[in-house]
């Protein structure tokens, strides 16, 4: 899997795969209010830091903060204006399937939206395919002879020196002032939002299919250091869906995933879990 930071570009290759898939979403609730409107602005900004292709799977990790939505919908994507499927997506990363038109070397515009407001959208330049050599260096032309020195010239002479007033007496001093009283302390402000600690390392756990209808399902939990920051349902069969849910089983946070809708013996829901840690 190889990254892509904002001000550098890396050279990736690319094989696609499909999968079709139900959308699953984590939403976090964040402590505290912003101190002043250039804070809030700041905070509550969508921003892209860094991204992933998982050139083996055919997908793309984009990692930031502030990408979940008020209305749970998944965010819009964009490479060089074609728009791409979103397969998860969670309030610090969105994974979405690369589609075959960039399958090509080049670069291409990436935009990430959630809205129509300017702080609810954010690009990053995205390198695929790759960088080809830099060119030779053209023949630099011949520098013309440099002339003689000139001639040193004359010291100018030095003027006469003024001189020095007598310092006058010193004033005496004045009365020291009254101490003015100490103001009272003021109130602690509210607790900021966290900020993003670091580059993600990110991967898709799938846990085994199951034919209940009841919780837990299917289910599947992620490793020690990582943190489960999204996932997804899905199910074989086309007349019965599956929906999520994020719970404890066993005594570890796991995704899972039960069927939905008429009653069917053959029918199965599968778990998938976007589990994150930073490096």
């Amino acid at each position: 899997m190889m990254k892509l930071f904002r001000a550098k570009t890396l050279a990736v290759g690319l094989r696609m795969s499909a999968m079709t898939t139900c959308m699953g979403v984590l939403t976090g609730l964040v402590a505290g209010l912003p101190l002043s409107a250039h804070a809030q602005d700041t905070q509550n900004r969508l921003v892209i830091t860094n991204v992933e292709v998982d050139s083996a799977q055919g997908q793309m990790f984009i990692h930031g903060r502030n990408f979940g939505t008020l209305t749970g919908v998944a965010p819009t994507v964009h490479l060089m204006e074609i728009g791409v499927d979103v397969k998860t997506y969670g309030p610090y990363t969105v994974v979405v399937a690369l589609p075959p038109v960039l399958q090509r070397a080049g670069s291409y515009l990436l935009t990430l939206s959630t809205g129509p407001n300017v702080e609810q959208n954010d690009s990053f330049e995205v390198t695929l395919g790759a960088v080809g050599p830099q060119g030779p260096k053209g023949d630099k032309g011949d520098k013309g002879d440099t002339g003689a020195q000139g001639p040193v010239g004359a010291t100018g002479a030095q003027g006469v020196k003024g001189d020095k007033g007598d310092t006058g007496a010193q004033g005496p001093q004045g009365a020291q002032g009254p101490v003015g009283a100490t103001g009272a302390e003021g109130p602690q402000g509210p607790q900021g939002v966290p900020g993003y600690t670091g580059a993600l390392a990110c991967r898709v756990v799938a846990g085994p299919a199951s034919s209940s209808y009841a919780y837990p399902g299917s289910y599947v939990g992620c490793g020690y250091g990582e943190s489960l920051t999204g996932g997804t349902c899905y199910s074989n069969a086309s007349t019965v869906g599956a929906v999520s849910n994020v719970g404890s089983v066993g005594g570890v946070l796991s995704y899972t995933c039960t069927l939905r809708g008429p009653a069917s013996t053959t029918a199965r829901a599968t778990a998938e879990a976007i589990c994150c840690k930073v490096r």
